[in-house]
């Protein structure tokens, strides 16, 4: 009986697993991302604007507002590439893995995934840095500068600046966990080693970003409720005319813009459980793999009975049962 390579084996492993409706699914939440946030942009531009100038009144500058606008537009639409990029990369890695043929492999995709989990990691390392300095040159100013500064003002100072400092580098692992479990699967598929490095990590750190998103989603079904009564909230609040005039502009106007945030929220909440979902189970998948190959390897004739295993990984070994993986 023919026999597949070690890097034919692990591609075979990997694509098991990849052809999960899950992966699937996780590439449409991207483009639902990229859909909702772009729509969010287009139509809320001239809405924020219009915030800022009653906001501002007769002071504003109309071309400044404007500028700004376009500007944030802008960029909003440039953070979205990598977003359609990550969707392409998925829907990639799952029509490759769901294809019979042994020489379809995902690794276009998986590429994609490496490179962009790359990208991610110096980012948010670079940020981090920066955001953890500024946030402690900005609060040493702000003590050395204000002598008369009381001493709840000092410990809120310095407790703002631990907060900022701790979320910096909790989003530095998890950017650094995800480049890890990302490439430990382009590994996997590329080569004779069974790696799921970063995989439990990263699906821990993901339920637990699903809890936060979970509480996103009712924040923003409480403003849908809420908003309407933003006018009564200013003027119990003593707010002066040019922010009753924005709130009555945006509880006449801002539904639509609500609607959008709460479906982005939805959408990210389930993102961070398919990617939970993903992790998870690619680690019990290579712990499974990986446990069976042992056995196999190890095993010794018992009452002329093979090991329990034996049908799991004789598929990603003989080339006869290839196609049927």
């Amino acid at each position: 009986m023919a026999r597949l390579y070690p890097v034919q084996r692990n591609n075979a492993i990997v694509k098991e697993y990849m052809r999960s409706g899950a992966v699937f699914a996780r590439g449409l939440m991207a483009v639902l991302y990229v859909c909702l946030f772009i729509t969010l942009n287009l139509g809320a531009g001239d809405f924020f604007a219009e915030v800022a100038r009653r906001a501002a009144g007769a002071s504003a500058d109309q071309n400044a507002v404007q500028t700004g606008m376009t500007a944030t537009m802008i960029a909003i639409f440039v953070a979205t590439i990598p977003m359609l990029l990550l969707a392409i990369a998925y829907f990639i890695i799952y029509f490759k893995s769901r294809n019979e043929d042994r020489a379809s492999q995902p690794d276009a995709g998986l590429t994609m995934l490496n490179i962009l989990a790359v990208i991610e990691m110096i980012c948010t390392i670079l940020a981090t840095v920066g955001g953890i300095a500024a946030s402690v040159i900005l609060t040493i100013h702000e003590y050395t500068t204000h002598s008369t500064t009381s001493r709840m003002s000092t410990v809120s100072m310095f407790l703002n600046m631990g907060g900022t400092v701790l979320a910096c580098v909790i989003l530095m692992i998890i950017a650094i966990v995800y480049r890890v479990y990302i490439g430990s699967i382009n590994t996997t598929a590329k080569t004779t080693e069974l790696k799921n490095n970063g995989a439990k990590a990263f699906g821990v750190f993901s339920v637990i970003r699903a809890i936060g998103g979970f509480f996103t989603v009712l924040a923003t079904a409480g403003a849908l409720i809420l908003f309407k009564r933003l006018p009564e909230f200013v003027t119990q609040s003593n707010g002066d005319a040019n922010a009753m005039n924005a709130a009555m502009y945006v509880a006449e106007k801002g539904l639509p813009i609500i609607i959008l945030l709460m479906l982005i929220a939805i959408v990210t909440f389930i993102s961070y459980i398919l990617d939970a979902k993903i992790a998870l189970g690619y680690n019990n998948h290579i712990k499974d793999v990986r446990y069976g190959l042992e056995q196999q390897e190890y095993q010794q004739p018992y009452g002329g009975q093979q090991s329990p295993r034996r049908d799991y990984t004789d598929r990603y070994i003989d080339e006869d049962n290839y196609d049927n993986y």
